[in-house]
C-alpha cells in the first residue's frame, strides 16, 4: 500500500505501492509453502496470474481474486458494491467484520472441518489458513468442503 493514513480512506481509494517487489515475495512464498500440495500445479497459474497484474487500487486486485477463487469453486454469485458506508448494519446482514479467519466460530453453524494439509503430518490440522490453502490441498473438493463446514452437507 501507498504510504499515509488509511482510517478513513474508503477501500476503493486505497491504492497499491507498484514499485516494490510484494508481488514476487507473495508468490514466492506460496510457492516455497505449497509445491508439494496436490494442487500446486492446477491452481498456481491462477493465482500467479491475479497476484501478478499491477492493479492500482486494492479493491481491484481484491474483486479479481475474489472473482478467480469462485471460479475455481463454481460459484456463480453476483458481487455488488456500495457507494455508501453504513456505520452499523443489523447483526444478520452485516459481514464485514465476520469474514476472517479470527471470527469464523461466530459465523453461526460454521465449524472448521479437517482436510489434508502440506505440512499436516508434522503440525496436525491448522485451522483458517486461507483459500488458498484450501484450494492448494482440495483442489476441487473445496467447495463442498465449505459448504460441510456450514452445515450444508447435500451440496
Amino acid at each position: 500500500m501507498l504510504r499515509g493514513s488509511f482510517h478513513k480512506t474508503a477501500i476503493r481509494d486505497l491504492r497499491i505501492d507498484n514499485n516494490r517487489r510484494w508481488q514476487e515475495l507473495h508468490l514466492r512464498g506460496i510457492a516455497s509453502g505449497y509445491a508439494a500440495a496436490p494442487f500446486f500445479e492446477y491452481y498456481f497459474d491462477m493465482i500467479s496470474g491475479v497476484v501478478s497484474k499491477r492493479h492500482t487500487f486494492l479493491l481491484d486486485l481484491n474483486s479479481e481474486a475474489l472473482e478467480a477463487v469462485c471460479q475455481a469453486m463454481g460459484i456463480d454469485v453476483p458481487v455488488g458494491y456500495t457507494d455508501r458506508f453504513e456505520q452499523e448494519g443489523t447483526r444478520e446482514n452485516d459481514y464485514r467484520y465476520r469474514i476472517t479467519p479470527k471470527k469464523a466460530s461466530e459465523i453461526p453453524g460454521y465449524r472448521d472441518l479437517p482436510y489434508t494439509q502440506v505440512f499436516g503430518d508434522k503440525q496436525g490440522f491448522v485451522a483458517g489458513l486461507s483459500i488458498i490453502d484450501m484450494l492448494l490441498n482440495n483442489g476441487p473438493g473445496t467447495r463442498a468442503l465449505l459448504l460441510r463446514s456450514l452445515g450444508a452437507d447435500n451440496y
